[in-house]
């Protein structure tokens, strides 16, 4: 695949809009962001306009936890490990040394220092641990905003208030470092598995503070139950117990925010029409199995272009009351491609104690029984957070383990030539690695229900070739 080149500068559109936005920068001289190539220094600044713009500068990530008296960081120069083990290795010391004094942090603070003589590794003394600088999550470089604008193919996604484009191959990732899978991976699955099913580690009803509580009691718990009843040796193992541990636990919940990042990114590309509630009808279907395979072998067939082209995402859940199994999800339907009519129904509900209107599709209630197609059109372009209430659901089932179902098409993003000066702002979030974004101007492209797209299309390159204004023998 052909890579393209990282453009050189962004022009900053300073248009009444973006003063009204940000009345601060007109303050700013030469106030133009983006990112240099890797090769190319650029000199990083940070002053009170950029904190009041969100933006901060860029404060590199070392592999090297361990600062001295001015804040600088030791070099380990006798250390053979990779720098990424090195860094988790000390962060995890770290953890273990900040938490309450008990049996378990003095094994575990014992075997890394072990571990840590071993190979020649430098731990952080006391006071360097309280001088850890906090991470900053955003920054920003200025460049010589004389430099020409450039053409280039973006990936283009809502995310839910902009529109936020990036350059395919431009977050470059370094190789992750592969552990083969052990006897011990499959007694962790088993191990995590049977606690965090148990009633002591529910987290279901409680505050954020109270669920931290929870896991970190739940990793120490693992730790212990390593060592004490399953033998595991730090001495003899690829790394040690805790950070065994931590990566499994990490892993976990990294897997875990792909799928959240992944069901949002296809949630905002879609202008969604309903909000549909279709619900189990024991009368119709013989078990639970038959009624999700016929119901998802409907939306397949009405979600196929050449035939209905519908959008379709959503998830089966049991009821709280009762246990009947239903299925949630938005909806897209297009203009012309409805099927059945939409009649008023209703019910009593049991959970509100009151009576419920509601519209529902003559078809799906022919082949499924009771069903609710709730327009929610109007109500999601007026509001933004008018999907949130829809989408918590969604979100409360991805916790419990829960499987969400989308139709094929639905993109996560599109792409879309841009040109530098199609940009407002340049900006990059660093976790654990720096990734860079753009927010495209209103003025360059457009949303529709179903795509992203130019306003007005670029005007076509003319090949010198073709006009004879070179010669291949030139």
């Amino acid at each position: 695949m052909q890579t393209t080149t990282i453009p050189d500068g962004l022009e900053l559109v300073t248009d009444p809009n973006i003063t009204r936005l940000f009345p601060f920068l007109d303050n700013l001289e030469q106030a133009t962001f983006s990112f240099m190539p890797k090769k190319k220094k650029v000199k990083s600044i940070y002053s009170k306009d950029m904190e009041q713009l969100g933006i901060l500068t860029r404060l590199k990530r070392n592999n090297f936890a361990v600062f001295d008296e001015n804040g600088n960081v030791n070099p380990q120069p006798l250390c053979s490990w990779r720098d990424s083990k090195l860094a988790r290795f000390i962060s995890r010391y770290v953890y273990w040394y900040k938490q309450p004094s008990s049996e378990l942090r003095s094994y575990v603070l014992d075997q890394n220092i072990i571990t840590a003589k071993e190979n020649n590794i430098i731990l952080p003394k006391p006071s360097e641990i309280q001088q850890r600088k906090p991470k900053r999550r955003l920054e920003c470089e200025i460049i010589d905003r004389n430099q020409p604008s450039r053409l280039a193919e973006y990936k283009a996604y809502f995310d839910g208030e902009n529109i936020v484009a990036y350059m395919p191959g431009e977050n470059t990732v370094s190789e992750r470092e592969r552990y083969e899978r052990t006897k011990w991976d499959d007694l962790f699955d088993k191990e995590y598995s049977m606690l965090k099913n148990s009633d002591e580690y529910k987290e279901s009803g409680k505050d954020k503070s109270a669920k931290s509580e929870l896991r970190r009691n739940l990793e120490m718990t693992l730790i212990d139950r390593f060592y004490n009843v399953y033998g595991y040796k730090d001495s003899t193992e690829k790394e040690t117990c805790s950070e065994f541990i931590h990566r499994k636990i990490y892993n976990m919940s990294a897997a875990y925010a792909e799928r959240k990042k992944r069901f949002h990114r296809k949630k905002d590309q879609i202008r969604w029409t309903y909000w549909v509630t279709i619900t189990y009808d024991d009368k119709k279907f013989d078990n639970e199995q038959a009624f999700k395979k016929t119901l998802l072998t409907r939306f397949r067939n009405l979600c196929d272009p050449k035939r209905n082209d519908w959008f379709i995402m959503g998830v089966f859940e049991h009821g709280e009351l009762n246990n009947r199994l239903h299925f949630h999800g938005f909806c897209y339907v297009p203009q012309g491609k409805a099927v059945g009519q939409l009649v008023s129904r209703s019910k009593y509900s049991e959970k509100e104690k009151c009576w419920h209107n509601y519209k529902a599709n003559t078809d799906f209630e022919q082949k499924f029984g009771d069903n609710e197609f709730e327009d929610i059109s109007e109500a999601t372009q007026k509001d933004v957070n008018a999907m949130s209430k829809y989408t918590a659901k969604m979100l409360g089932y991805m916790e419990k383990g829960g499987t969400v179902y989308y139709c094929r098409h639905i993109p996560t993003d599109f792409l879309i030539e841009l040109k530098t000066t199609d940009m407002l702002v340049a900006y990059s979030i660093t976790c654990k690695r720096s990734i860079k974004r753009y927010v495209v101007s209103d003025l360059a492209v457009k949303r529709t229900n179903t795509t992203i797209e130019r306003i007005n299309k670029l005007p076509e390159q003319s090949d010198p070739f073709a006009n004879g204004l070179l010669d291949d023998a030139a």
